[in-house]
């Protein structure tokens, strides 16, 4: 997903990436605001679908999706390279994304808290908003094990690992709860 401030306003039409999914689909001049050009499509999900505006958690929830699938990919080809630090490298990834992913939601609630009368979709309430976003999570997750079933399967371990965890996530806050 990339940012494009109103003074960067070009005419965009169509991107596409290496592998010929569409990523973006957007025409005309940007005017006044941010826009946002997605660049994980969904190409299973129909057009419509992948063109609907959708609450800002759901996004929020994809680029911790993001996060964690750049960080389980590197750690997985470093234990490719050299299985005796398979450990390590996971550790070190994993402490990336945590970093990046704490980073994005303090800059995102920073920004979310600052509009005048709050984002719309966006909870004033710390535990909704993290139980939002971690049943998101589990969305895109399942939506990348269909994905990666059908295209990737070497790479299911990916999402079903991110899974395993939000599932973990949620059971905890459960636990937190009844007590």
């Amino acid at each position: 997903m990339i940012g494009v401030r109103p003074q960067d306003s070009i005419p965009i039409d169509r991107f596409a990436d290496a592998n010929g999914d569409e990523i973006g689909d957007f025409a005309g001049l940007l005017k006044e605001d941010w826009y946002f050009v997605d660049f994980d499509a969904g190409p299973v999900q129909r057009l419509e679908a992948r063109r609907a505006n959708e609450p800002p958690l759901k996004d929020v929830a994809s680029m911790l999706r993001s996060f964690d699938y750049a960080a389980r990919h590197v750690a997985a080809e470093r234990a490719t390279l050299l299985p005796t630090s398979a450990a390590t490298a996971e550790f070190h990834a994993l402490a990336w994304r945590d970093a990046a992913r704490t980073v994005f939601l303090a800059a995102y609630n920073t920004s979310a808290a600052g509009d005048v009368g709050g984002t719309p979709g966006w909870p004033k309430e710390e535990q909704l908003r993290v139980r939002l976003i971690d049943l998101y999570a589990l969305e895109k997750a399942l939506y990348e094990v269909v994905y990666e079933a059908a295209n990737r399967p070497a790479w299911l371990r990916i999402p079903v690992r991110g899974i395993l965890e939000i599932l973990g996530l949620i059971k905890a806050a459960l636990n937190a709860e009844s007590v």
